[in-house]
């Protein structure tokens, strides 16, 4: 399934609208429609309060499982922490990761200063690495 196919489920199984889950998430009508619509992924972050409010993991939630697994109360500053630790324990930097995935390598540097990475990107990594998406930022 798609995200905006899991997302619609999730609300259903929860008998929630989407003005409902607006009002009870604190993530804006509009923001829903547009991930309803459009068929598109979230921010990071957005993903992130979905998966919290639902209590899932981000591989449920984006399809990358079957199994609907609990959360790990995700906190968005995990991932550059975790990040760093797979380079150094897989012995590898960050400059071949980027060479590798084609990922522009002043991403990394932009998020050691706060800004959140695009789901894509943590997806790509996630790949890269041969571990879901939960462990990369859990």
């Amino acid at each position: 399934m798609k995200f905006h196919e899991i997302l619609k489920f999730l609300c259903e199984d929860r008998g929630l609208a989407l003005k409902d889950l607006a009002g009870q998430s604190g993530i804006s009508l509009q923001t829903l429609y547009a991930l309803f619509e459009r068929n598109r992924l979230p921010s990071f972050k957005i993903c992130v309060s979905l998966c919290n409010f639902f209590d899932c993991s981000i591989d449920f939630i984006l399809g990358l499982s079957q199994e609907l697994t609990k959360n790990n109360n995700y906190n968005v500053e995990n991932f550059v922490k975790n990040y760093k630790n797979l380079l150094v324990n897989r012995n590898i930097s960050h400059y071949k990761v980027c060479q590798d995935t084609k990922l522009d390598e002043s991403r990394f540097y932009d998020w050691q200063r706060g800004k959140l990475p695009y789901l894509s990107t943590i997806i790509t990594l996630a790949n890269y690495f041969k571990i879901s998406v939960d462990e990369l930022i859990g």
